[in-house]
Formats: C-alpha cells, sequence, structure tokens
C-alpha cells in the first residue's frame, strides 16, 4: 500500500541521514576552501555535510523511479492511465521524495536562523512540495504520474550535489578536484537544460491537453488541478533563473575564471603535493 511504502521510505531517509551523519563528521570540512576549525562546526553545517553525502543516492534513486514510472503512461492514450494510473516505481518515487523533503523542511526550520534569501525560497518550495506530492499520494491518490514526472527534474540534483560535496569537503584545492568540479558543471548544464527547461514544457503540454480531453474533471482533485500546474510553473521559473546563474558559472569556469595571482597557483600546487604526501604515507603504511 501507500502508506507502507511511504513509512518504509522515511524509515530509509531517516537511516540514510543518520549514516551520512556518521561518516561525514569524520571528514575535513571546508568553506571557500578555508578549513573549517572544530569549533565552526555548528548545526547547520553539519546538517549540511550530512545532506552533501545523502543525496547523490537520493536524487539517482529518486530520478531513475521517476523515468521508469512516467514513460509509458507519458504516451498512453488512455487518459485514465495518467489521471488515476499507479505503479510500484511511481509509489516508491513519490514516496522517498515526500520522506526526503519533509526531512529537510524539519532540519531548515531547526536552523531557520541561518537561512538566507536562497534558502528561504528553497524552504518554501519544499513545503509546497511535499504538501501537494503528499495530499496527491495519501488523501486523493490520484495524479501520481504528473507528479512522478515532475520529479524527474532531481536528475540535475546529482550533479549540483557532486559540485558541492568537492568544495565542502576537500576545498577545491587540486587540479584533479578543479576538474572533477568542471566535468560535473557542465553535466549540470546539460542536465538542467534537458531534465528541467526541456521537460517541464512537456509536463504542461500533457497536463492542459489532458484537461482539455478530459469531458469530466468532477472526480479529480480541485487541489490538484490548481496547485500541481502553480507549483510546476514555480519550479519552471526559479530552473530558468538558476540555469542563467549556472550558464554565467560555466562559462568562468571554463575561461579559466580570469587569471589567477602567483599565490592561488602556489597555493594550489602546495595542496597537490600535501595531498600526494598523505597518499604516498598511507600507501608505506598499508605496504608495511
Amino acid at each position: 500500500s501507500v502508506e507502507l511504502t511511504l513509512a518504509v521510505s522515511s524509515v530509509v531517509v531517516l537511516v540514510a541521514s543518520a549514516v551520512g551523519d556518521a561518516v561525514a563528521s569524520r571528514l575535513r570540512w571546508f568553506e571557500g576552501g578555508r578549513l573549517l576549525e572544530p569549533h565552526e562546526r555548528t548545526l547547520a553545517k553539519r546538517i549540511e555535510a550530512m545532506d552533501r553525502l545523502c543525496l547523490a543516492p537520493y536524487s539517482v534513486a529518486v530520478a531513475a523511479l521517476g523515468a521508469v514510472g512516467s514513460w509509458a503512461p507519458a504516451f498512453a492514450e488512455d487518459l485514465a492511465v495518467r489521471w488515476y494510473g499507479s505503479s510500484a516505481a511511481m509509489r516508491w518515487c513519490l514516496s522517498l521524495y515526500v520522506a526526503k523533503t519533509a526531512f529537510d523542511v524539519v532540519t531548515q526550520l531547526a536552523t531557520w536562523r541561518h537561512v538566507d534569501a536562497k534558502r528561504g525560497e528553497m524552504l518554501a518550495h519544499h513545503v509546497v512540495s511535499v504538501v501537494a506530492i503528499g495530499y496527491g499520494l495519501l488523501v486523493t491518490k490520484q495524479c501520481f504520474f504528473y507528479g512522478t514526472l515532475a520529479i524527474v527534474t532531481e536528475a540535475s540534483t546529482f550533479f549540483l550535489n557532486n559540485v558541492m560535496a568537492t568544495k565542502f569537503f576537500t576545498g577545491e584545492r587540486t587540479t584533479s578536484q578543479k576538474l572533477f568540479v568542471a566535468l560535473n558543471g557542465v553535466m549540470l548544464w546539460l542536465s538542467y537544460l534537458v531534465c528541467r527547461l526541456a521537460l517541464l514544457p512537456f509536463w504542461f503540454y500533457r497536463f492542459f491537453q489532458d484537461v482539455r480531453r478530459t469531458d469530466d474533471l468532477s472526480s479529480i482533485s480541485t487541489v490538484q488541478l490548481v496547485v500541481y500546474p502553480l507549483a510546476t510553473l514555480a519550479i519552471f521559473l526559479l530552473s530558468c533563473f538558476w540555469f542563467g546563474l549556472i550558464t554565467k558559472g560555466l562559462f568562468k569556469a571554463l575561461s579559466g575564471g580570469g587569471k589567477k595571482s602567483r599565490k592561488e597557483k602556489d597555493d594550489g600546487a602546495a595542496a597537490e603535493a600535501v595531498d600526494r604526501s598523505s597518499n604516498d604515507n598511507g600507501d608505506k603504511k598499508k605496504a608495511s
């Protein structure tokens, strides 16, 4: 049942978060390329570190489940498949999304004093998303397809998290780290283009075509008929804004980000030397 799937998903999110927190506590944390001191490891930073480790598997899971669950219904002739249809992939996709998003809302509220304008936007987006999709999942048990299709946008989160996690846990100091960030920046740009700027207009086309072709909409929740397109529109507009920032940052990175100072070059070389030395020492210890 949907309730059981959501319960299991909630347990998975909690366990994964606990494991992520335990692993992250043993790693080094950086901010702006500077290693954070122990007293700077605040609750907000601890939650960020945990999230950086959990977002990669989560985003892959929900995006893959969303793609599998929505692919066939997207091109089905039977409208009932999209209004009332359900599948295991859809249920797991929606349940994992609701569980993780609800958990994010709680952690963001726990660190409310650290919320800036950008995080405030994300908090509002998470609240609307968990209420809208949770309402369809648990109350009406309708429109699973539209929620699942929208969640495919989470595919871009994987590459964004790779960039942020590399900076957070390594400081992006070495050439290999910078290359990894650059490659994920390119993939982030492409995933935004495909999974957001192209996918969401298709979502609108499919939704309003189905509304136009459905003779009687009285059995469909009014809340979903209104909130779903409005929430998706908000995601699309935010995605357009973020895509502009990503494009600007990508061009800056590909062009070298301007001329580097001698100090920056020396710091990068020193960081690579330290990392190589650490790896060599580790290898020697293993050999002995």
